[in-house]
């Protein structure tokens, strides 16, 4: 089976009961009134993306460790921190915003879900901002991709006009 299937069915595997058990799993706090009937569908609508967000993040967990491990080999940089940052960045949206549900205007509650993943995703973002940089960086002066060649500079032969890139 090939590799986008796989993740194409792990990602509706995961995705699809993570949007069933939202209400379950998540109920919404009783203290704060219910949004108005023609708000309903805009809020179903973000709960099937976050639940499939959800599903790709598994799906990357699940299969994306050789693919990292093989790009980190050209920078030198370990691929663990960014492939699981990754992971979190997609994954965790949906309990993210699930405990927003919950914690409704409960400050108190609130500021433990900012704090909680609000910092993790600065890292995370910090994490694979990091591996991004140092594998361009790695690839650029090594000219070991198409990177390398796309930024060097456009060779022209006598006489002719440089190709647009």
């Amino acid at each position: 089976m090939r590799t986008r299937t796989k993740f194409a069915l792990i990602t509706v595997a995961a995705g699809v009961p993570a949007f069933l058990l939202t209400p379950i799993l998540f109920p919404p706090n009783t203290n704060i009134a219910p949004p108005a009937a023609e708000l309903i569908p805009s809020f179903i609508f973000l709960s099937a993306v976050e639940s499939l967000f959800f599903g790709i993040g598994i799906a990357f967990l699940a299969l994306g460790l050789p693919l990292m491990r093989r790009v980190a080999r050209i920078s030198g940089v370990s691929p663990w921190p960014p492939f699981l940052a990754i992971g979190y960045l997609t994954a965790s949206w949906w309990p993210h915003l699930g405990m927003y549900a919950v914690a409704g205007m409960d400050f108190d509650k609130l500021i433990l879900v900012d704090l909680g993943f609000h910092l993790t995703y600065i890292l995370a973002a910090g994490a694979v901002a990091h591996f991004y940089f140092r594998t361009l960086q790695t690839a650029v002066r090594e000219g070991r991709t198409e990177v390398a060649r796309r930024a060097a500079p456009l060779q022209t032969v006598p006489g002719q006009m440089a190709a647009a890139a």
